[in-house]
């Protein structure tokens, strides 16, 4: 383990090393070629030359691209990373993008810039599969038919054009993204999209600024990168409502705010709020190894710029989501999540709350969170597998901000569960569940009022309130008005604490569950003395068992008369006429393993 986080740290602190060389191998393999489409010498009255680079991601080597024309003729094509100039006709263009392992470029993408006005005309990105095309305008409308708005983005050079990026997104897909100067044609419905606007001189676009242009030139929205290195803008299209989520800082776990769809948040570069809750790696709440095995380690560095959120679940399902998706992570993004009530935060601190998923980032890129397969231009190292909710429940998320990192952070939830903050309307109420131990068991009894189209119910137990195993299924009562009393015995509890809940499943199969109750159930271990005896023995049981109900039969099942004398808990047998054979003793009317007695007569 100290040598996986001592890797750790120097990858993280070379980060930015690392990058700088990337960025140095890509210039020396750049590859540089000049191609022009026209035949005639007077090259500038037939095409325009521009400038097509493709690259700059992790996995640039799987990469393929062609560009067509609107009669599917190829004019160019190649791999990455590499730099190419052709001298293109004004028209309409189709850039078609292949990855080899059907994953997406991994942070690579294309730009197509006019050489003499070093205007960006065309951007565009893989973002998962192994093939996608992107229309290019050259001088030319490409707009569809059936686009019902189409508009421009336009970015001016500004002082220092070298240090800016860009990305326009909607709420799950990124439209475009690129660099400055640059005149970007994009096909928008009503909605509600973002530019996230990046700067790695950390200063801001000096000078230069975006505008969004409908189809008229109107001016719909304009804005720039102010200082810093990050920012966003949201933008409304076709008077969509859109309202900026406020920005979430480091916060403690008692100030945790309700989540209750998808979300982009702004974290903190530095802090922990008043409370420092999981202060180290190692301790049940903060463990050095996976809920889910895998992975390695939850906040290995404990709680660093911490922001706390309760997520709200509406319908159950299983549960999928993923932090800087999008492209959008910069740094890692650690976390820890838990089930959520009014004592966790205590429990938290007190390392008594043991997590139900957690990641300490590999790398960070890519994004992180919870996902049936990782996401295209992720990591495996980022994700932990999806997890089943139920509707009416919630858990906290403790997300760290290990590199202290200024960002937007997408929250994007995905799944067939639910997330919402409104008011569950259950299809049943429960008005009582409770356990108690028997003799022969423990004993669950529940009741419920106003049944609606109730299929069945299923007894669940669990040792740890984490893992739920189905004991037993019984039908329910369909659509019913007033009290119905059920109860099913539990033969063979585990030694210590049983807990159960009722799982409700209604005809169109979703599902509920009820609170749980709790039974102590001690396993009483019975003894015989002497064995082999005379037909006179001592039986040792726990003072709880009915002692009416034992019995002696004879390797046939006869029952054999026997004498039974009680005191405190220790039964003294004689038999009526022993013969020498096998005999077994059952306790407790037969629910318990029987016991061999062995009887040597002289």
């Amino acid at each position: 383990m100290l040598r996986y986080q001592t890797l750790r740290v120097l990858m993280k602190l070379n980060n930015m090393e690392l990058l700088v060389r990337i960025s140095k191998n890509f210039l020396r393999v750049a590859v540089v070629a000049l191609f022009c489409m026209a035949a005639s010498p007077d090259v500038s009255a037939q095409c325009t030359v521009y400038k097509i680079v493709v690259g700059g991601g992790t996995q640039d080597s799987t990469i393929t691209w062609e560009l067509t024309d609107d009669m599917g003729v190829t004019i160019a094509s190649g791999g990455a990373p590499g730099t190419w100039y052709l001298c293109i006709p004004d028209g309409c263009y189709t850039m078609t993008m292949m990855d080899s392992l059907g994953n997406g470029w991994h942070g690579a993408g294309f730009s197509i810039t006019g050489f003499s006005s070093n205007i960006t005309v065309a951007t565009g990105t893989l973002v998962n599969g192994n093939i996608g095309t992107a229309q290019v305008g050259l001088n030319f409308n490409c707009f569809p038919a059936n686009c019902s708005g189409p508009y421009t983005l336009d970015l001016t050079l500004g002082s220092y054009p070298s240090q800016i990026s860009w990305s326009f997104v909607d709420s799950v897909n990124v439209l475009a993204t690129g660099f400055a100067p640059a005149s970007q044609p994009l096909c928008l419905d009503p909605g509600c999209y973002s530019i996230i606007m990046f700067d790695n001189g950390n200063d801001g676009w000096n000078g230069s600024t975006w505008t969004l242009s409908d189809s008229l030139g109107n001016t719909v929205d304009t804005g720039t990168l102010s200082a810093g290195n990050l920012g966003t803008a949201v933008i409304s299209i076709g008077g969509a409502t859109c309202v900026p989520p406020p920005p979430i800082t480091a916060s403690d776990c008692a100030d945790a705010i309700n989540v209750c769809s998808n979300l982009t948040f702004e974290i903190d570069p530095s802090g922990w709020g008043d409370t420092y809750e999981l202060p180290s790696a190692g301790n049940f709440s903060n463990p050095q190894t996976n809920p889910v095995p895998g992975n390695q380690g939850c906040l290995l560095s404990g709680e660093r710029n911490s922001t706390w959120m309760i997520v709200n679940i509406f319908g159950s399902g299983t549960l999928e989501f993923t932090f800087g998706g999008l492209g959008t992570q910069t740094g890692y993004y650690d976390w820890i999540m838990f089930p959520y009530n009014s004592t966790t935060c205590s429990d938290i601190q007190s390392a008594s709350l043991a997590p139900v998923r957690c990641n300490w980032n590999a790398v960070a890129y890519g994004g992180t969170g919870l996902a049936s397969s990782v996401p295209a231009g992720g990591n495996a190292g980022n994700y932990e597998p999806p997890l089943t909710v139920v509707g009416g429940t919630q858990y906290i998320i403790c997300f760290s901000n290990w590199s202290s990192a200024i960002n937007i952070v997408p929250l994007d939830f995905g799944g067939t569960a639910v997330i919402s903050c409104d008011p569950l309307v259950l299809p049943i109420e429960f008005v009582n569940v409770s356990a108690t131990t028997r003799n022969n068991g423990i004993q669950v009894e529940w009741t419920t009022t106003s049944e609606d189209f109730v299929d069945h119910f299923t007894v669940q137990v669990s040792q740890d309130l984490i893992e739920w195993s189905d004991l037993k299924e019984l039908p329910g009562g369909g659509t019913d008005i007033g009290l119905i009393n059920y109860e099913f015995i539990d033969a063979q509890p585990i030694s210590g604490w049983n807990y159960y809940r009722i799982k409700q499943t209604d005809i169109d199969g979703f599902f509920e569950f009820s609170e749980h109750a709790s039974a102590l159930w001690e396993k009483e271990e019975a003894n015989i003395y002497p064995n082999p005896n005379k037909g006179v023995f001592t039986l040792e049981i726990g003072s709880s068992v009915d002692v009416s109900a034992i019995r002696v039969i004879d390797a046939i099942g006869r029952d054999i008369p026997v004498t039974i004398t009680s005191v405190n808990g220790v039964q003294q047998l004689s038999m009526d006429r022993p013969t020498s054979g096998i005999y077994y003793v059952l306790i407790g009317g037969g629910e318990n393993p029987a016991l061999k007695v062995i009887v040597e007569r002289e």
